[in-house]
């Protein structure tokens, strides 16, 4: 290729060079106004910085642009890595649950849920379920924290996960007879049960027995005391009854009593009638007398039960018979004008048992008429034949 012709090519690319314009004399070049700085502007050159800075970076050979890159690679990967640190630490959307050193889970911090509202919150659970008051020992304490959607839990997973991880005590009644513990029961709707599962066993009544009262012999010296304790140490209203009505043999002294007998005594207290000869030297011909004392053996439970019952004996009254003559009649003649009828009394007797036996003591209620009774008429004739 010639010269000429090399000279030729791309003459249409050359940019002629065009002296500026003569001024004319005497002529002022007229003042240029300041731009105003608006953030959009701003913005648009720092763009253009950035691109003119990215431009210088990667030109030039590629082992110049293969020793920066490793470089630019790096700082933009500490600057993301920072930037997601700082969002982590500073945007929490949840709190996380604890206590002792148990963690239970993430809530949503917008419920604005504390530690003193989840406590209450537990806390009247556990009195519902046991019927008694609740101290929580353990703190709950809560974190705020970032988590994903994924690790949020809804307040009914924490307050179940409470129950289970945290200590808590109940204030439980335990029952003492003469300042020594007998029973102790979580709450005092059970003790009630209990103890009135005791009295039930000696409150028979049926249709002539009416229990009036019925009270612990020993209730002066029954008495309840709270005290808060883990709930595995309390018992139930089963494992009670069977305590407090548990008995054992115990020697008395009986005195005898008018119409008395060696069987009625032995029948009465529930023991062998051989048991009761050979504890006062007695034989089948022994006549006993009145106020004299007897040894006998009798069943004393834990708890003496004391009824007061009203034993109603209903009696008849006979119906009367009126007799009235007809002259007209022959005497073969009877026929009944009015039906009769029987009457009825009650006659009422309080009488006092201890755990089911009588204990001598009476009391006459007097009686009333239930039903009074109707006079029958007979019509008898007195003619002759």
């Amino acid at each position: 290729m010639s010269r000429t012709n090399r000279g030729t090519e791309g003459k249409d690319n050359i940019v002629k060079f065009q002296p500026p314009r003569a001024r004319q004399s005497g002529s002022r070049p007229a003042p240029r106004r300041p731009k105003r700085r608006t953030f959009a502007g701003d913005m648009r050159k720092l763009g253009r910085t950035l691109s003119l800075r990215a431009r210088w970076l990667f030109r030039g050979a590629s082992a110049v642009t293969n020793r920066r890159l490793p470089l630019v690679a790096g700082i933009a990967a500490l600057l993301v890595v920072s930037l997601a640190v700082v969002w982590l630490m500073t945007n929490k959307n949840a709190v996380e649950v604890y206590t002792a050193e148990t963690k239970l889970g993430c809530l949503p911090i917008n419920l604005g849920l504390t530690a003193e509202s989840l406590t209450e919150t537990v806390r009247l659970q556990l009195v519902t379920e046991y019927g008694t008051n609740v101290r929580i020992e353990d703190k709950i304490a809560l974190t705020p924290v970032h988590a994903s959607k994924d690790k949020l839990v809804t307040p009914d997973y924490i307050t179940s996960g409470l129950r289970k991880n945290i200590t808590f005590l109940i204030e439980a009644t335990e029952l003492v007879l003469n300042g020594k513990p007998m029973a102790l029961l979580q709450n005092d709707a059970l003790t009630d049960e209990a103890l009135e599962r005791v009295k039930a066993k000696f409150m028979l009544e049926s249709d002539n027995v009416k229990i009036v009262e019925c009270e612990f012999v020993e209730a002066d010296k029954l008495t309840r005391v709270k005290r808060y304790v883990a709930p595995d140490q309390v018992i139930s209203a089963d494992l009670a009854f069977a305590k407090l009505s548990a008995s054992g043999n115990a020697e008395e002294t009986y005195t005898v009593k008018r119409g008395d007998s060696q069987w009625l005594i032995a029948n009465r207290l529930g023991m062998p009638l051989t048991e009761l000869q050979r504890l006062n030297g007695l034989t089948d011909a022994s006549v006993l007398s009145v106020g004299q004392e007897l040894v006998v053996v009798t069943e004393k439970p834990v708890l003496s039960v004391r009824t007061l019952e009203e034993v109603i004996q209903v009696s008849v009254i006979n119906k009367e018979i009126e007799y009235r003559e007809n002259p007209n009649e022959l005497k073969s003649y009877s026929a009944v004008i009015r039906e009769g009828r029987d009457g009825s009394r009650e006659s009422v007797t309080r009488v006092v048992r201890v755990n089911g036996y009588e204990t001598g003591e009476r009391i006459d209620m007097g009686e009333r008429v239930v039903e009074e009774p109707v006079t029958e008429i007979i019509e008898v004739g007195t003619r002759e034949e």
